[in-house]
């Protein structure tokens, strides 16, 4: 009884890729496989990430500054089955199957088999473009197809499937009106656990179980975690709360509710990166957490700041120095290839000229008895002569040089506007590097002052526990030479 859900990935794909090949949930990879892609987590995300960046033209690591959503990075498709019906193994090869049905060969994905829960489940990471450039959907005419196939699959292996109106929960006019109304107890409930999801405590879905209950709530955890408010009539299974409240999608949910960067990728950068990166990080604790003492923080400038640093770490630049020769490096690549453009055309308008002349020549040329005023004019030609224009077949070699020129000069003006849109990345991320430099030296300068008082909190202790340590050692001696002295005195 396979389940298949989607989810859109709008950020963080690193995260997903490692999530998914998580070694402590598929048996040290015996459950992992790829569709033209590595299953070991860096190549993945890079196999993933060069796919993306090559079609789409954008950076994959970072969001966009518009107010809508990010862009689509990758499609994650959840396949699950019955805990009494489905070996791991089985599971696999279903997942395998289904991929390359739906999917083709061409497109790079990663299937893995989570085995950590009572439940077998398939998590895929599959990217939206393939090999030649199409571009996947994520819709409900895709899932309905991705659906199809996953039954037709289990019905293979003789696994049973449910019926359409148990798969796909139909909300009703009624509870669309009452969500629209903002009355419906079942939206009560899913942002009761929206709320509780973010709480540091959750860790799990047993926590986030705990945390409802402690809310008044009551649960049945059986087949299906079923939940009932407080006070209410009856229950709701949540995976009916509508998309991202199955248990697949919850255990997700709260594995990734953590946005900002962790200390450990802050010490991933070397360098002033490794600086940029924990001004990041100090910035997202800001937004994301909304601590009053940060409310200057915007969304936009972690946005700046992310791309940034993307970019400093993608082209391994460190410092100011290391920015501006990265700028004239990429200025003098895109004059270059200006440079090599300019030849070209002045190739082809030879080229062109040449053979827009080449008739009247090979007519003066092969005439019999010029006139005086023909053989005249057949001197101005004397390039023609030179090259040899006049042999048979030089003409069309001619012809094929200029569509070589063509050719040459559309792949060079790929490549200027590819070296023009890195110019200007730089030059933009640079002009960020040097917008953000005060609240960078703001947020270095407190960390500075922290670390100080840090340090002279250390060497305050420390200077208390040697003065207490001499003077323990005092106060023996002392007492050590009160027993002599009263030893001699007796």
């Amino acid at each position: 009884m396979p389940i298949v859900k989607h989810i859109a990935i709008h950020e963080s794909p690193k995260k997903l890729v490692e999530y998914i090949l998580n070694p402590l949930k598929n048996r040290d990879m015996k459950y992992a496989s790829g569709i033209a892609c590595s299953t070991d987590p860096e190549y993945a995300y890079l196999d993933l990430r060069d796919t993306y960046t090559r079609w789409s033209k954008k950076q994959f690591c970072c969001p966009t500054l518009s107010n809508s959503k990010n862009d689509v990075l990758l499609c994650h498709y959840i396949q699950s089955f019955r805990p009494d019906e489905c070996t791991p193994e089985l599971a696999h090869k279903i997942g395998i199957q289904w991929a390359k049905r739906v999917f083709g060969s061409k497109r790079p994905l990663v299937i893995s088999t989570h085995v950590d829960r009572a439940h077998t489940h398939n998590h895929f990471a599959i990217s939206i473009y393939d090999k030649d450039g199409k571009r996947w959907y994520l819709n409900n005419t895709t899932l309905e197809r991705c659906r199809k196939v996953s039954d037709k699959l289990a019905r293979e292996y003789g696994l049973s499937v449910i019926d359409d109106r148990q798969y796909r929960p139909i909300q009703k006019y009624a509870e669309w009106l009452s969500r629209k109304n903002h009355t419906s107890w079942k939206e009560k409930i899913a942002d009761q656990i929206d709320t509780l999801i973010l709480y540091e405590n959750v860790r799990s879905v047993d926590d986030l179980v705990e945390a409802l209950k402690n809310k008044g709530y009551t649960f049945s955890y059986k087949k299906y975690l079923s939940v009932k408010p407080p006070h209410g009539r009856k229950g709701v299974r949540t995976f009916r709360l509508g998309d991202g409240y199955s248990l697949e999608c919850l255990e997700y949910r709260i594995h990734n509710k953590n946005m900002e960067m962790s200390q450990e990728q802050v010490d991933s950068y070397e360098g002033e990166q490794r600086d940029y990166a924990m001004c990041l990080r100090e910035m997202q604790m800001m937004v994301y957490r909304k601590q009053e003492n940060y409310h200057k923080a915007t969304y936009y400038d972690l946005v700046r700041l992310s791309n940034m640093l993307c970019f400093m770490s993608e082209n391994h630049i460190q410092g100011d120095n290391g920015f501006k020769e990265f700028l004239n490096q990429a200025d003098e690549k895109y004059r270059a290839a200006m440079n090599r453009v300019n030849d070209i055309q002045h190739k082809i308008n030879f080229e062109e000229k040449l053979l827009s002349d080449s008739g009247r020549f090979l007519e003066l040329w092969n005439k019999k008895g010029r006139t005086p005023k023909e053989t005249q004019e057949l001197g101005k030609y004397h390039v023609f002569i030179d090259m040899g224009l006049y042999e048979d077949g030089e003409v069309d070699n001619h012809r094929k040089r200029l569509d070589d020129l063509k050719e040459q000069l559309l792949k060079q003006n790929e490549e200027v506007e590819t070296l023009k849109k890195d110019r200007k990345a730089a030059a933009d991320n640079y002009q960020v590097y040097l917008d953000l430099r005060p609240e960078y030296e703001k947020i270095m300068e407190r960390k500075r002052t922290e670390e100080e008082k840090r340090q002279a909190d250390i060497e305050r202790r420390q200077y208390d526990r040697e003065t207490e340590e001499r003077y323990d050692r005092e106060m023996r001696e002392q007492h050590s030479r009160n027993q002599d002295t009263a030893r001699k005195e007796r």
